[in-house]
Order: C-alpha cells, then sequence, then structure tokens
C-alpha cells in the first residue's frame, strides 16, 4: 500500500515540477535587454521607441544613472531578428518629432566586407552587479548628440552675451574635470583624422584652389554684368527657404531617415562597384564599335528626311481610312458575337478533328473508298477488270452509213416515238432469231402485226395550236423515251 501510494505522489509531483520549470523559463528566455550607457540621456523617458534603420525593434525598458554619473538605458529588444547585438553595435538618441518626443536609433552590427568575420557578441552582465542578466554596450559606442533647440536658444541673446554663456558654461564644465577632459579629447580622436583627411584632400587640390583665385576677378566681373539675376536669386531662395520652413517637420524626418538609408546604400554602391567592373569589358567593345555607331546615325539622318513624305502619306490614308473603320465597327461588333456565340461549336469541331486524328479517321475513310472501288471491280489472272452490262441495240454495231433510228440529233415526239418503235423491233427480231426458228413465226406475225401502219387520221385544216408548256413535256417527253427506250 505504501509502494502504491509514494509512485502516485511521483506521478503527481514531477509532471507539475516541469510545468512550473517550463513556464518559469518561458518567461524569462523570451527577453533580450541591452544596457546601454550614455553620457547624457537627453530627456528621454522609459516606453519611447527603439529603431534599428527606421523600423521600430523595441522600447525603453527603464533608466538608471550609474556609479560614475552616467545615463544607464536599458533598451528591450522584442523582435526576434534582432536579438543579437555585437561588440560594434552603436547606439544614438535622436528626436523623433518637433515637440521634443526622443528615440534610441541603433546599428546592431557595423556593415563589413564580405567574408570579413563578424565581430563577438557584446558581453553579458554577470550577476551581483547593476543590471545582471542584460547585455552591456559601453559608453564609447553611444551618443548623445546637442539638440537644436538649445543651441536656437543661444542665438536669441546678444553676441556679447553669447560668447560669455559658452566661455562660462565650458569654464564650469571643464573646472575639476581633467580626467573627463582627456577622455573627451580621445573620444573626439576619430573627429580630428576626419579633419585631417579634409586638410589633406585641400591639400591635394591646391592647385584647383589656385586656378579658382586667379579666376576670382573673372567671375565678380561676370556676376557683376548679372548682378540683377544674382539679386533675383537671393529674393527666389528666400522664398524657397520660407517653403522649406514650412516644411521642416518633412525635412526633419528625411534628415532622420537620411543615416539608415546611406547604410543600406553601402552594400548596394559595393555591388554596383563588382557590376561596373565585370562591364568593363563591355564598355571596352561599345567603346570599339562607337566609330561604326556614329556611321549609322549619320546614315539614318537622310532615311529620316526622306521617310517624312511617308509619313504624311500614311496620314492621309489613316484620314480615310478613318470612316471605313467607323462603318465596319458593327460588322466587328458582330463578328465578336458570332465569335462568342459559335465557341461551343468550335470547341465541338476541335474535339471532333482531334478525335479524327487521334484514331485516324480520314486514312479509315479512304481505305473505305479504296476497299469500295475493289468491291465494284473484278479481278483474274491478267488483272483487274470493270464490271459492265452491255445493252445490246442496231446502234450497238460499227457502221459507216446513217442507220435509221441511231441518229445523235433529239427529234420531236413522234419521230422519237417511231425511233424507239424501230430500235425496240429489231431488238425483238434479233432475239428472236436467238432463241429458236420454233418461235421465230409467232414473233413475226405478231411483228408483223404491229408493223401495220395504222389509219391516218384526218387532217384538219387550221391545226390547234398548242400551248409552250406542252411542247416542252413533248420534247421532255421523247428525251426519255430515247434513254429509257420506251413508246410514247
Amino acid at each position: 500500500m505504501r509502494r502504491a501510494l509514494t509512485i502516485g505522489l511521483l506521478l503527481l509531483v514531477v509532471p507539475a515540477g516541469f510545468l512550473l520549470a517550463g513556464a518559469s523559463g518561458g518567461n524569462d528566455g523570451g527577453d533580450y535587454k541591452v544596457r546601454a550607457i550614455f553620457d547624457n540621456a537627453s530627456f528621454l523617458i522609459a516606453g519611447q521607441d527603439v529603431k534599428v534603420a527606421g523600423a521600430k525593434v523595441g522600447v525603453v525598458d527603464k533608466l538608471d544613472v550609474t556609479p560614475d554619473h552616467k545615463a544607464a538605458v536599458v533598451l528591450n529588444i522584442q523582435r526576434d531578428g534582432f536579438k543579437d547585438f555585437r561588440q560594434d553595435a552603436h547606439c544614438d538618441i535622436r528626436l523623433q518629432s518637433v515637440i521634443g518626443e526622443k528615440l534610441v536609433e541603433c546599428q546592431p552590427t557595423q556593415p563589413r566586407e564580405p567574408g570579413e568575420p563578424e565581430a563577438p557578441p557584446l558581453e553579458k552582465i554577470p550577476g551581483g552587479q547593476p543590471g545582471a542578466g542584460q547585455f552591456l554596450l559601453p559608453v564609447s559606442h553611444t551618443g548623445t548628440p546637442v539638440d537644436a533647440d538649445l543651441i536656437n536658444n543661444i542665438q536669441r541673446l546678444p553676441f556679447r552675451q553669447r560668447l560669455s554663456i559658452l566661455l562660462n558654461e565650458l569654464g564650469a564644465g571643464l573646472a575639476s574635470r581633467a580626467e573627463d577632459l582627456r577622455e573627451l579629447i580621445r573620444r573626439g580622436d576619430p573627429a580630428l583624422r576626419e579633419v585631417d583627411q579634409f586638410f589633406n584632400i585641400l591639400a591635394r587640390q591646391n592647385r584647383m584652389l589656385k586656378h579658382l583665385t586667379a579666376n576670382a576677378d573673372t567671375i565678380f566681373k561676370s556676376l557683376a554684368k548679372n548682378r540683377k539675376q544674382v539679386a533675383d536669386f537671393f529674393v527666389q531662395s528666400r522664398v524657397a527657404a520660407q517653403a522649406t520652413a514650412e516644411k521642416r517637420a518633412d525635412l526633419e524626418r528625411n534628415f532622420q531617415k537620411f543615416p539608415p538609408f546611406l547604410r543600406q546604400l553601402r552594400p548596394f554602391m559595393e555591388r554596383f562597384n563588382e557590376l561596373s567592373q565585370q562591364m568593363a569589358p563591355v564598355v571596352s567593345d561599345l567603346r570599339a564599335s562607337g566609330p561604326d555607331i556614329s556611321r549609322i546615325l549619320r546614315a539614318l539622318g537622310p532615311f529620316s528626311t526622306n521617310s517624312g513624305a511617308a509619313l504624311k502619306s500614311l496620314g492621309n490614308t489613316a484620314d480615310v481610312g478613318r470612316p471605313a473603320l467607323v462603318s465596319a465597327l458593327p460588322i466587328a461588333r458582330q463578328l465578336s458575337s458570332l465569335a462568342s456565340n459559335a465557341q461551343p461549336v468550335i470547341r465541338n469541331l476541335r474535339l471532333l478533328l482531334t478525335d479524327l486524328q487521334a484514331h485516324k479517321g480520314i486514312e479509315r475513310f479512304l481505305d473505305l473508298l479504296y476497299n469500295q472501288t475493289l468491291s465494284f471491280n473484278g479481278f483474274d489472272e491478267v488483272g483487274h477488270y470493270l464490271r459492265n452490262n452491255l445493252i445490246v441495240t442496231i446502234c450497238s454495231g460499227y457502221a459507216i452509213t446513217p442507220t435509221v433510228g441511231c441518229s445523235a440529233n433529239f427529234q420531236g415526239a413522234s419521230s422519237a416515238a417511231a425511233s424507239s418503235r424501230a430500235s425496240v423491233s429489231a431488238t425483238s427480231r434479233r432475239l428472236a432469231r436467238l432463241i429458236g426458228a420454233g418461235r421465230k413465226s409467232k414473233k413475226s406475225g405478231k411483228r408483223a402485226r404491229a408493223d401495220k401502219p395504222a389509219a391516218k387520221a384526218p387532217r384538219s385544216r387550221k391545226p390547234a395550236a398548242q400551248a409552250p408548256s406542252a411542247q416542252h413535256e413533248q420534247r421532255g417527253d421523247g428525251l426519255m423515251n430515247y434513254l429509257l427506250g420506251g413508246s410514247p
């Protein structure tokens, strides 16, 4: 019994322990906080934005003061893609809006050439120290610029008081702060190096500066001749300055976004440099083909000049053809409607033709015609022969003199009937000879009675005129009796 109770308690306690450990780990594992040290917080407050290249990645968690009287700003980075600050990271406190709101603009790492190793990640503050568990960004990698409104406040005073304020504030700020002054000079060393580079550039361009000084008189003479335009330039500059002042908020945002833009532009320019190096052979070939291209362009001059008449003629043709096209619009609409309505028929026709092609329907139809032709004709040891039914008449034999009843000319009804009777009589005689002599006499008697001329009817003095339709019917009957071998 005790063993069963022990097992039951273990089954309840172990899953609960796992659940608690997972819950506590989930709350702490998602935080990534950077403890950035600034010389001055510059009116920064908790809850303001932390941005990277203009995109919000977190907020200011809290602010603190270090033992050496620096501002410790805790940055809570919330977006997963930016939770990897390196030791070369840099953060600045900047102005976000004209009403004095601030933000922290950070760069998690500096851009580097392809293949260059990355900087190591920020060091984690050990336990027992302020900000334990946070990632430390030293003051050498932060910046706090002087706000423009503070400088503008000085500009409101006369120059004597401005100089007094500068000297007093400078003296008060540097009094008994030799170490801070030394650190300030060391931190300002990069700026001094950039100033040296600037003067070196000017030294390399001393010839150009010399020419500029020598030609200054010529420039000023030209400006004196065009002093009205110069004065108008300053007037227009005043108008442009007023318009710029009206858009100062937008311009301020542009200047805020300009450094991230330059950082994003740097990789593009590097890739563009690689592209220009790879395009060097193409540009060289294009330079070699320059004379040929120039010759083609010069040759196109007369062609373009002479094409003016053709373009005018084309315009006239368009003017003439436009009414025809407008008139053809109803037909085009009808054709469009026909095409729309004919889609089912065309679809079925396509299916039919596709099926015929797939099953070789045309070849099978030709095979049918070929086989039917072979079935109508005979074949023996000599070859093919055509089956025909020959009708034997007195006109079947070869003759060199005209035979009565074998004329090829169509006659009237009476002559056609007589010819037909004569043909039938001759055929009957030949058949009688073939059948036998016993039946010949009987056939001859019938033939004599049939050949006996009938009594002629009295001819009237004035025969009645036949209608044209009756004459046409008699001619047609004669043609049919001739073809069929019948009698009227």
